[in-house]
């Protein structure tokens, strides 16, 4: 039994040669050693010593470029967010990086910046623009760096883009009063700049049949710029007061447009007002004429005829008794005397050789003209009836002495209320 007991531990140390030689095998860098801790005392620092290797800090950041708008001289930028993210917890600062010298500022935040690993952090920043900076694009370079350096510094380009600036001086020009037709007054327009270059004129708003005359590119100079400015308004234009808007546009494509308020107070020529009102005149009249015809039934020329014959007796005297010895005689024509009063005896001899005589004359009621028949001497029947004076109607007879006649206006026609009937004054 003992020499069994003897050949076990024999064995056991042959074992643990065996182990002891493996474990300190140079193939094996030392790591043999983990085999030989079996509590585990050296497994924790042989750990320490490995993970350094598997896990290298490292930040990540990115600037969108929308964040990047162009800004005045002079002011502050609204927030720059710069995304970042870290795989391990860190603590971040800002440094700005002016290779230019633009005396560009950085407002970083008030405090270090501290990054949890793998989630993504927003890190807001904000520049300060002085007045005399450069003018255009700025190269700058944002740096982050960690605490304990324990990762590398990180540079992000920054291009600041600063506008140039303009201005008009004054800014509401007034040219008082212009003719249609005219061209203003001229006034004198400063510009002041801080860049060089080309600009446009134009009109903008409410500048219907106004327009620039002269070339409408500008050429302008670091400083001021002197810009003589006139209107032209068109013969069409019509009359009131006009306030729009006038746009100068650099060709810079940084710069933006500045604008200044145009009056202007637009008079019509008296001669031209002249024809216009005759023109509606014209049109009123011409209104009135067709609405006259309308109602009348007449064509214009024979309103026109009626207008000019309307001082003159009208229609016609039929001899009936004593006969005439000539046909020609036996009417008489009273439109062709064109006279406005006439004596019977005058135009029929053989009432001049009676004791009596009438004459016929024009009268107007209610804007209507009729024809009387007024007695002057001796006895006159009309319709079988004495009168003194009376109106007379298409074929009434008239009587005087022997002498028979017949009136005929066919125009003026008796009321059918009043056949047979005569008005007697």
């Amino acid at each position: 039994m003992y020499q069994a007991f003897r050949e076990t531990v024999l064995g056991l140390k042959e074992h643990e040669k065996q182990l002891n030689d493996f474990a300190s095998n140079p193939a094996l860098c030392g790591k043999g050693q983990v085999l030989r801790d079996p509590g585990g005392v050296q497994l924790n620092q042989l750990a320490q010593n490995i993970r350094p290797v598997l896990v290298q800090p490292k930040l990540d950041v990115n600037l969108p470029t929308a964040n990047l708008q162009p800004v005045l001289p002079g002011t502050t930028t609204e927030p720059l967010n710069i995304n970042s993210i870290s795989n391990v917890n860190a603590q971040v600062s800002l440094q700005l990086e002016d290779p230019n010298q633009s005396r560009i500022r950085l407002i970083p935040p008030d405090r270090p910046i501290d990054l949890v690993a793998n989630k993504s952090t927003v890190i807001p920043v904000r520049l300060q623009i002085p007045a005399e900076a450069n003018r255009g694009v700025n190269n700058l370079r944002l740096v982050l760096t960690t605490a304990d350096n324990a990762i590398a510094p990180m540079a992000i380009d920054l291009p600041v883009t600063i506008k140039p600036t303009l201005q008009f001086s004054p800014t509401r020009i007034d040219f008082n009063s212009t003719e249609a037709g005219k061209t203003t007054e001229t006034q004198t327009l400063v510009v002041k700049s801080d860049i060089s270059g080309t600009a446009k004129l134009q009109l903008q708003g409410n500048f219907k049949d106004i327009s620039l005359p002269k070339p409408t590119a500008i050429p302008l100079q670091v400083g001021e710029t002197k810009i003589p400015l006139e209107l032209k308004v068109s013969d069409r234009s019509s009359e009131g007061d006009r306030t729009f808007t006038l746009v100068l546009t650099p060709d810079n494509p940084i710069a933006s447009p500045i604008s200044a308020k145009v009056h202007l107070d637009i008079l019509i020529p008296l001669w031209r007002k002249i024809v216009i009102w005759s023109l509606l005149v014209l049109l009123v009249l011409l209104i009135a004429l067709i609405a006259i015809c309308l109602i009348q039934r007449k064509t214009p020329l024979e309103l026109v005829e009626d207008f000019r014959t309307r001082k003159y007796l009208e229609g016609a005297l039929f001899v009936l008794e004593p006969l005439p010895k000539s046909l020609e005689d036996e009417e008489i024509s009273l439109t062709r005397l064109h006279k406005n009063k006439v004596y019977l005896s005058n135009l029929i001899p053989a009432i001049a050789a009676t004791d009596s005589d009438a004459e016929l004359v024009i009268a107007w009621t209610a804007g209507k003209k009729n024809i009387n028949l007024r007695c002057l001497k001796g006895v006159i029947f009309v319709n079988t009836k004495k009168i003194n004076t009376v109106e007379l109607y298409d074929e009434d007879i008239i009587e005087i002495g022997n002498v028979k006649l017949q009136f005929n206006w066919i125009k003026h026609q008796r009321p059918p209320e009043n056949s047979g009937q005569t008005n007697f004054y």
